[in-house]
């Protein structure tokens, strides 16, 4: 029936539109991530000079968060959308 047919046009455009919220979202977290890396390796870099101890707890600590995300099956190049990784 024709109002069927409008409800799944309308359903169809409702995914469509929340997908599209859920990439830009997505996107801007990107953005934000990519930022705040570069501001900590700039903070690290100025304060190197002055505080070597302090440069090297926080080096190390980023190293070591982003080895742990590396190793995360969710970030593997192979990894298949919709698998099982959350």
């Amino acid at each position: 029936s024709s109002s069927a047919k409008g409800y799944e046009r309308m359903k169809t455009n409702f995914i469509n539109t929340s997908l599209k919220v859920r990439a830009n979202h997505i996107a801007f977290l990107c953005e934000d991530l990519d930022q705040t890396i570069k501001e900590v390796k700039h903070k690290l870099l100025q304060i190197a000079p002055h505080d070597k101890e302090t440069y090297i707890i926080y080096k190390n600590k980023v190293y070591d968060l982003l080895n742990v995300w590396l190793k995360d099956e969710t970030w593997s190049r192979q990894a298949r959308p919709g698998g099982d990784a959350q």
